[in-house]
């Protein structure tokens, strides 16, 4: 069985520019989380990023054509990589500054989704 707070502060270290990793259920509650800045409110970041994911389902399932795949979106400052792992899981990343390396971020979440799907089976 994976140890979820292990495999997140792995990817966190693995991936420049990294400052959030959460593993988290489309009920909005977190299951684990790997960061480096503390000042964030991770139940809110988790909360807010779970109605993207959601909302991002809906429209997919509404136009039929098939079922989430990724998501990314860009601030200004900040980029969210969000991979479901299923239909009750998700897994985030928050990369921040000149270091985003986004196809390590992608490639790192994409290497662990198998773990992830084979522990968080329903």
């Amino acid at each position: 069985m994976i140890d979820y707070e292990i495999r997140l502060s792995e990817i966190l270290n693995d991936v420049p520019g990294t400052i959030l990793v959460s593993l988290v259920g489309t009920d909005g509650m977190g299951l684990a989380n790997s960061m480096k800045d503390d000042s964030i409110d991770i139940e809110k970041m988790d909360a807010d990023i779970t109605s993207v994911v959601i909302n991002s389902q809906k429209i997919a399932k509404d136009r039929e054509k098939g079922s989430l795949m990724e998501l990314f979106f860009t601030t200004g400052h900040s980029t969210y990589i969000i991979l479901p792992i299923n239909d009750l899981y998700f897994i985030y990343l928050l990369v921040e500054g000149e270091k985003q390396n986004l196809g390590l971020a992608r490639h790192e979440l994409h290497s662990s989704l198998k773990d992830f799907e084979e522990s968080l089976k329903y």
